[in-house]
């Protein structure tokens, strides 16, 4: 009896699907503009920028593309911050906090994916100083 797992016929039939990137976003770009999970404080140009930057799901390339759209948010949210600008610190820190998250999305395979996590939880943290309920 032969293991139809080793039999290359059956295994030619049963390739991994990957989505093309292309496909991804047009699944998201609704999602994104409804700011429906795990897009609740993102920007739409931000996204559409962020996906039409990359050309493969690489992990850490993935990271990075989101990353870069956080650090600007983190910096208007200190800002606002030594500022005094309370909403302002707040909604900086949520937006920097979504681009984290997204930069580790879907998992925590890769270095870059990691330190996104790290950062988003930080800036949840921030963020959390300015929710009627603290964490």
């Amino acid at each position: 009896m032969t293991n139809p797992i080793e039999n290359s016929e059956t295994a030619d039939k049963s390739k991994r699907y990957v989505r093309p990137l292309s496909e991804l976003w047009a699944m998201w770009a609704p999602r994104v503009r409804m700011k429906v999970y795990p897009f609740t404080y993102a920007e739409y140009e931000d996204v559409e920028r962020a996906m039409k930057s990359l050309t493969s799901y690489d992990h850490d390339k993935w990271a990075l593309a989101f990353s870069s759209l956080a650090k600007p948010y983190e910096e208007k949210a200190a800002q606002a911050e030594s500022s005094g600008d309370a909403k302002g610190a707040k909604e900086n820190y949520l937006r920097a906090y979504q681009y984290y998250r997204l930069a580790r999305y879907p998992t925590i395979n890769s270095e870059g994916k990691k330190l996104a996590y790290r950062k988003s939880q930080e800036m949840l943290f921030k963020a959390s100083r300015y929710f009627e309920v603290p964490l």
